[in-house]
């Protein structure tokens, strides 16, 4: 810590009165910036802040800075925690090892979907935007409605089964050892955690650490089965990369509305299929008219039982 100090201490002595702008996280406690208590990490911030006349641009609360610990929105529910893995060494290499022969395998034989632009190499989310407008813009000039729709899968990581991973692999008729041996990374997983009672362990049938490389290959695999599916006319499926973005369009309202609604059990046959949800508080529509001038639309469209909510802007890849 101390020579992190002495280097930012250099260099803003070097650039003399110029401005600068220090973002950085280093982990040093300090009742200025929100802690409870200090520390001798956030001593040494303190010094530097008060030795070169800096302004602190956090603002003091009435509770500890978000980043301390695992703890999310409510302390009290338990989907509010993620465990932390530390996955060992040699079993990482592994894994690289591995999921490098099987990308291979699919890039040099084109099985990965082109509307998936997560998790591979050479697309970005400028693609997925760009990808996204330039359909958008089509069904503008044929003068049709168009309706997007945005899907968030909840804990999409967490949530994905062996059984429908091993399955994807097992449809690639890629027979080779690397694949015996994803499948074989899969097989037998057991959780033990110690309790007041001793050692608990149960069988693990779903979920990948957070940290393995794994996790994004696997998802990939299984995603693009429904990415695949037969849409019908009018309907655009893409993904980023657990993120799904619809876009539906037609010559009129009510066939906007019916294609979108088949669209969407086309899709929630394939989550149900695999156990996935989707989280109905991240998911809403938009809906853009054939000419600038036209009523605001409120469509019915249904997630089974349940309204999906309008809203007035689109989050595509982070990006509005």
């Amino acid at each position: 810590m101390q020579d992190t100090v002495q280097d930012l201490a250099n260099l803003l002595t070097k650039i003399g009165p110029e401005q600068a702008l220090i973002g950085a996280d280093m982990n040093a406690p300090s009742t200025l910036w929100g802690y409870a208590n200090n520390s001798p990490r956030g001593n040494n911030m303190e010094d530097l802040i008060s030795g070169l006349n800096l302004h602190l641009l956090n603002e003091k609360t009435q509770s500890q800075p978000s980043s301390v610990g695992m703890q999310r929105e409510n302390q009290s529910d338990f989907e509010s925690y993620r465990p932390v893995s530390l996955l060992p060494t040699l079993g990482k290499i592994l894994e690289k090892l591995l999921l490098e022969r099987l990308n291979h395998h699919l890039r040099r034989n084109n099985l990965q979907h082109p509307n998936q632009y997560g998790f591979r190499t050479n697309t970005s989310t400028e693609e997925a935007i760009l990808d996204l407008l330039d359909k958008i813009n089509s069904a503008k000039n044929s003068n049709q409605h168009a309706l997007m729709i945005s899907l968030d899968i909840k804990g999409a990581f967490d949530h994905l089964q062996y059984t429908s991973i091993k399955n994807s692999l097992d449809n690639l008729k890629y027979h080779s050892n690397t694949l015996e041996a994803l499948i074989d990374i899969l097989s037998n997983r057991k959780v033990a955690i110690n309790t007041s009672q001793g050692p608990a362990t149960w069988n693990q049938q779903q979920g990948c650490p957070q940290g393995s490389c794994k996790r994004p290959a696997f998802w990939n695999l299984v995603a693009d089965e429904v990415l695949q599916q037969d849409w019908p006319q009018g309907v655009h499926l893409q993904a980023f990369p657990d993120d799904f973005d619809f876009l539906v369009n037609a010559g009129s309202k009510q066939e906007v509305r019916n294609l979108a609604n088949k669209a969407l059990k086309i899709f929630k046959t394939w989550t149900d299929k695999h156990k996935l949800e989707i989280s109905l508080d991240k998911t809403y529509y938009l809906h853009i008219n054939k000419n600038r001038s036209g009523p605001i639309w409120y469509s019915e469209i249904k997630w089974g039982q349940n309204n999906i909510k309008k809203n007035i802007s689109y989050k595509i890849s982070g990006s509005y």
